[in-house]
């Protein structure tokens, strides 16, 4: 009985093109699996709101205070005209 992978049937060119088209069909298959992933977190998260910088002040002291001396903190306010 002759094997059906023989070197007379494939060149190593033929196995390496049907290698590198399983590889692409894997990762199609991952890119595809992390998207679908990526839209529920988003969709969990839809409704959160900005809770206020005072919020974070009790576990975080020391990066509020630093965030409170900078210009970070402004980014937080409502734009106006000034």
């Amino acid at each position: 009985m002759k094997a059906c992978f023989s070197s007379s049937h494939f060149s190593i060119k033929h196995i390496l093109f049907f290698l590198k088209i399983a590889l692409c069909l894997q990762l199609l298959a991952i890119t595809s699996v992390n998207a679908q992933q990526s839209d529920d977190s988003d969709a969990q998260f839809a409704d959160a709101k900005f809770v206020g910088a005072n919020s974070c002040k009790g576990c975080h002291s020391e990066q509020f205070q630093q965030w409170q001396s900078s210009h970070h903190q402004a980014s937080m306010l409502e734009a106006s005209v000034d």
